[in-house]
């Protein structure tokens, strides 16, 4: 059962991984083609914060995700 439980919950599971390591690897993206871009999103206070609030909603989709997948037996 629990087998059962663990691959009906991966496709969530591994949607919760997508959210965490996307960032990053647009970030990788933008440091290697568009570094004026990033710079903004780094130095500017409006960037600051909006990059902050990003930060604070990936966490909680991915604590939003973790309860879904998270089925007791």
């Amino acid at each position: 059962m629990k087998r059962e439980i663990m691959a009906l919950t991966a496709q969530g599971r591994l949607s919760a991984w997508v959210l965490i390591l996307l960032p990053f690897a647009m970030a990788l993206f933008m440091f290697l083609f568009a570094q004026e871009q990033l710079m903004v999103l780094l130095t500017d206070p409006i960037g600051q914060l909006a990059m902050l609030a990003a930060f604070v909603f990936e966490l909680i989709g991915y604590v939003v995700i973790q309860r879904i997948v998270d089925i007791e037996v």
